[in-house]
């Protein structure tokens, strides 16, 4: 590669959630089996399945002139570890917060003299650094290394080089999954212990959906809504809206929402997943041409849908082309982040469609809801948070049996926490964020370094504004682009000409 991209080593084994990292980073970087002759060109070595102390020769010539060696690897003592406690030079975290963690892992006691970089509230030393000559040797335990903790190893890597940039999509949503949705005048205790004599049509329309209203108004926020007709098992004709029909606040709910400031996506005829061992290729077709008109029907021509979640969360690569042939202008597909199936990564299919795999949900607890969020921020620089109606009365998604009051108040914290502490973050409709992914992912910028610069280049004719997480110490002069937010050793910049330079 060339000398001067901001680029990476790794050496060792592959790992695809180490790879995923990187690519989620679009920074550059080489894999390699073994350790290269020329380090000299790299911002930071990784050593996967490492081992400290370091004793290759190269390796410790490369961290004495000034280069940074990161080792993942097993530690050797197995440890509970509560939560996390990221440093604040690490990444922004809200104040006195922990990750939930409760788990054991396989950490490395410190040798004396290194700097922790993430703790528990139980003192455990999980990542830290210890300088080696003019560089640094960081060691990062291999545990931590899972889908959900990639964006922290990429935030202890770019927050303790000299300089370095990363691009973001800088952009959240929130989905509000089933809704408008079908309601059956039931009388549910959850329901009347709290609210007295009403039935869940009563609850949705006249509860839920002022109070989602009333958060919309205090925090800014544009929702996407997905509408569902039915909660009907379906798979074959004749496919009946008689759930629809009993149901008139849906209606009324389209209408308002229609000439509102949120986004209607749909989520679906009824609730069952577009994914071949459920549906044959004829009936799907055929339900979904008979939503289209129904759609058309009901919210008139000039609707066009652009977003659409999977109910379950769960959609294969034959539902994905059936909806595009049916719905052509859906951008976006909603899934999970915590899913194991294979669209539960962002990812672009059909070079039209953006999976984005929705990173939080529910209303609480408020720390799992905050660390899914920013565990998030520190990977992509986006979170994308969805719940539902009816999370009050589910035991799934109210283990803890809470009141509502107890839910909004949970759900209001969090956005607020989100908003105090990130508030550089742009809340967009899923379409938008869907579309800033696309490009996110589509038009790589071309980032160079030069004797302690960095130059980020995009391409006549790619989009702009593009947004970084820029970390560099001591005083610099920005071209091709202004500041948005600065916590001091973090600095969110917005680049705003094809160029863009950071000079010291």
């Amino acid at each position: 590669g060339d000398n001067d991209t901001f680029r990476f080593l790794v050496v060792g084994q592959d790992n695809a959630d180490l790879r995923k990292a990187l690519d989620y980073t679009l920074l550059s970087y080489d894999w390699k089996s073994a350790v290269v002759p020329v380090l000299s060109i790299y911002d930071a070595v990784i050593l996967v399945n490492g081992i400290f102390p370091v004793s290759d020769s190269r390796l410790l010539e490369y961290t004495t002139n000034g280069g940074t060696v990161v080792v993942i690897s097993k530690g050797d003592v197995q440890k509970y570890i509560p939560d996390l406690i990221v440093d604040n030079n690490v990444f922004p975290m809200p104040k006195d917060y922990k990750l939930p963690f409760s788990k054991s892992i396989s950490v490395k006691r410190p040798p004396s003299g290194a700097v922790n970089l993430i703790t528990s509230s139980s003192q455990d030393s999980l990542v830290w650094k210890i300088n080696l000559g003019l560089g640094q040797v960081i060691f990062y335990p291999l545990d931590l290394l899972k889908k959900e903790y990639r964006g922290l190893l990429i935030q202890v890597i770019l927050s303790q080089l000299p300089i370095s940039i990363q691009p973001i999509v800088n952009s959240w949503s929130m989905f509000i999954d089933d809704f408008p949705l079908p309601a059956y005048k039931r009388k549910l205790d959850i329901i009347t212990r709290e609210f007295g004599d009403i039935t869940d049509n009563e609850f949705y329309y006249n509860v839920w959906w002022p109070a989602m209203k009333q958060l919309a108004r205090e925090f800014g926020i544009k929702y996407t809504t997905f509408f569902v007709a039915n909660y009907n098992a379906s798979v074959t004709w004749p496919f009946s809206f008689q759930e629809y029909t009993n149901t008139p606040q849906q209606l009324l709910a389209l209408k308002e929402l229609l000439n509102s400031n949120f986004e209607i996506g749909i989520h679906g005829y009824n609730h069952i997943p577009l994914t071949a061992d459920r549906w044959s290729a004829e009936q799907l077709d055929l339900v979904l041409s008979i939503l289209k008109i129904f759609l058309r029907n009901t919210l008139g021509k000039s609707y066009i849908p652009y977003s659409y979640v999977a109910p379950d969360n769960i959609i294969d690569l034959f539902g994905v082309e059936k909806l595009l042939k049916s719905f052509p202008s859906i951008k976006v597909i909603g899934t999970t982040y915590r899913g194991a199936n294979t669209l539960s990564e962002f990812e672009i299919l059909f070079d039209k469609v953006v999976v984005v795999p929705r990173t939080t949900y529910g209303y609480y607890p408020e720390d799992t809801l905050i660390a899914n969020s920013v565990l998030a921020l520190m990977s992509l620089g986006t979170y994308q948070y969805f719940l539902h109606p009816d999370d009050l009365f589910s035991k799934d998604r109210n283990p803890d049996g809470k009141t509502w009051k107890e839910m909004y108040e949970s759900l209001r914290n969090f956005l607020s926490t989100m908003k105090q502490y990130y508030p550089f973050l742009r809340n967009q409709w899923a379409s938008e964020s869907g579309d800033v992914i696309y490009t996110f992912f589509k038009e790589r910028p071309i980032i160079k370094k030069e004797s302690g610069s960095i130059s980020v280049s995009l391409p006549i004719g790619y989009h702009l504004p593009r947004y970084y997480y820029l970390r560099v110490s001591g005083p610099f002069t920005l071209y091709g682009g202004k500041i948005v937010y600065s916590y001091g050793n973090l600095i969110i910049v917005e680049q705003t000409e094809n160029k863009m330079e950071i000079r010291k």
